[in-house]
């Protein structure tokens, strides 16, 4: 079974590079290794698929993406796949809703709220008056523990995926390649049972584990000039917990309550929830959609 699960994998694989190759844009996003951090190709442009369309990348010096206006006020984002933008060119809605017309987004898939903060220490970013940080509890509090580790699942160095950039059938093989354990171990699809099943079995720790990691944002932001005055978040709701459900909106509450906690008013934040639909979730199952009309609230006061 095992065998042939893995064949299967790399067939659908094989056939994206192909899919990919005939229109010289890549099969998935392309992202490695630099210095323990997961970037984008540094000043590259690139395109890929999503949903059967093309899309357009353009990064500068540190892999962030440069997505809408670039000529008044920039905003720097920072956060994972899903503040990436992965079906479009141009701000997605929920940006929009922020008044952001011009964004460098420095993001990549399978990015963790730790490596956001790495990046943030080794001030790999452009520096802007305003800032945002997107926090997507689909998959962000799973990546806080000691457990979650990156480099187990994204073995190619950035430097390598830069040499290719030019030589996109290349690039779409050496990523196939690559990306095979992490397509075995996480397939994209609807998992949301599963999710819910992981946050209930070990709830308590994940709650601790929100509030730790909030504490060190927060000396971190200080450390660098991240305050109130100049930089918000943007707290995700999980797509695997049905906001539309009883259960799925205290489970809602009970992370966002956890950030809350940890933040202690540090900073600005709103809660933007989206209902999972087929109209609102992209093809892999687990990324809101760019035109997904949000429900966006303010980041509610703390609940000891």
């Amino acid at each position: 079974m095992l065998i042939l699960k893995l064949f299967l994998i790399i067939f659908i694989l094989a056939v994206g590079v192909l899919n990919a190759s005939a229109f010289e844009c890549l099969a998935s996003i392309p992202y490695g290794l630099n210095d323990r951090i997961l970037s984008l190709p540094r000043s590259s442009t690139f395109c890929t698929f999503s949903n059967g369309k093309p899309i357009q990348f353009m990064t500068d010096e540190h892999g962030g993406r440069l997505i809408g206006k670039q000529d008044g006020l920039v905003v720097n984002i920072f956060g994972e796949s899903q503040a990436l933008v992965i079906d479009s060119d141009q701000p997605p809605l929920f940006y929009k809703d922020f008044g952001l017309t011009g964004a460098r987004v420095y993001a990549a898939p399978n990015n963790g709220p730790y490596e956001t903060l790495r990046r943030l220490i080794k001030e790999q970013y452009r520096p802007s008056e305003r800032h945002l940080f997107v926090i997507n509890l689909g998959f962000d509090i799973f990546r806080l523990g000691p457990q979650w580790n990156p480099e187990q699942l994204v073995n190619i160095p950035l430097q390598t995926i830069e040499n290719l950039t030019n030589w996109p059938r290349l690039l779409s093989l050496r990523m196939a390649i690559g990306q095979v354990e992490l397509r075995r171990t996480t397939l994209a699809g609807d998992d949301r049972s599963y999710k819910q099943a992981l946050y209930q079995k070990s709830k308590r720790v994940y709650l601790q584990e929100i509030d730790q990691w909030a504490q060190s944002a927060k000396r971190i932001w200080a450390s660098k000039g991240f305050n109130k005055n100049n930089s918000s978040i943007i707290i995700i709701a999980p797509y695997w917990a049905d906001t539309q459900t009883e259960s799925g909106q205290a489970n809602t509450a009970e992370i966002v309550n956890a950030f809350s906690c940890g933040l202690d008013g540090y900073m600005q934040g709103k809660i933007m929830t989206i209902h999972y639909r087929p109209d609102t979730i992209t093809s892999d199952g687990r990324h809101f959609k760019f035109d997904a009309k949000p429900s966006i609230q303010d980041l509610t006061i703390c609940s000891p």
